[in-house]
């Protein structure tokens, strides 16, 4: 029986009356009948009596009227959580990222996962929009209601001028604070016991390693990128040794479409495509 024939019985039991349910439900009344009579002979009990020229519920049609009104209230929810579905699957997965891989989301991340997934595309996140997946640093857990896969582990160093002119704690190129990346070098700092004198702002890890190379200061890099400058730079391991996670972070009801994203994400940043 399909859920049709209930909101047949239904507004028999709401009109009390056969000739109006059948014309609330656009059938002729011999049809309403036999949907009827069917769906007596499967339960094998009368649903309704007539009484006074109106139909009411017997006992078996009570229980039978608040189970099909049940089964048809889950019907409409399930049906508006896949219409909700459909339209989230139809339209782009969003990633957002820090400075330092901007250019691996933009260059690498999206063209990849586009070609591989036409019909399903993904798109940068619009400034100030929440993204479906953020490309970021962590060495905590993700706030309330996400969660986090790691992408690759880093190791920070620091790198130092060639030929330093100022103190180990004199100028530091850092990330701009509230920055995922500012909050891990701070930590990095207080860990090594370093205090410096002056802090200045960077946007990309790059940027801070173009500083430290020209003599300006010192930088926290990632150490792959430190030794594709080692030449530029003189490279120093931080004690106590000092690591953290290139995450994506995303809310947790994710989909399909987000753990293909993070896959590919993974397969980029392990063959080391953001540098």
């Amino acid at each position: 029986m399909n859920t049709r024939v209930y909101e047949y019985l239904i507004a028999i039991a709401e009109e009390k009356s056969m000739t109006r349910a059948a014309e609330r439900s656009y059938l002729s009344q011999p049809s309403l009948s036999r949907h009827l009579a069917n769906a007596e002979e499967e339960v094998g009990a009368k649903l309704f009596c007539r009484r006074g020229g109106e139909f009411t519920l017997t006992d078996a049609g009570k229980i039978y009227i608040n189970g099909a009104q049940a089964i048809l209230r889950i019907e409409r929810q399930a049906m508006a959580r896949l219409e909700e579905l459909r339209r989230a699957e139809s339209r782009a997965v969003t990633v957002s990222c820090s400075g330092d891989h901007a250019g691996f989301v933009r260059d690498w991340l999206l063209p990849e996962y586009n070609r591989e997934n036409p019909e399903q595309p993904a798109a940068a996140a619009a400034p100030g929009e929440e993204a479906d997946v953020e490309i970021t640093v962590l060495r905590k857990a993700p706030p309330e209601g996400f969660a986090a896969r790691e992408l690759r582990l880093e190791r920070l160093v620091m790198a130092a001028p060639r030929e330093e002119r100022s103190p180990a704690d004199g100028c530091f190129f850092l990330h701009e604070r509230g920055s995922g990346e500012r909050e891990i070098e701070d930590e990095a700092l207080r860990r090594c016991g370093i205090d410096p004198d002056m802090v200045c702002s960077v946007s990309t890890s790059t940027d801070a390693l173009e500083m430290a190379a020209r003599g300006c200061g010192r930088a926290l890099l990632p150490l792959e990128l430190a030794e594709r400058s080692a030449g530029r730079v003189n490279i120093m391991p931080l004690e106590p040794e000092f690591t953290f996670s290139v995450c994506a972070m995303f809310r947790t009801e994710n989909s399909q479409r987000i753990e293909k994203l993070i896959a590919a994400a993974r397969r980029g940043l392990s063959a080391n495509l953001d540098r």
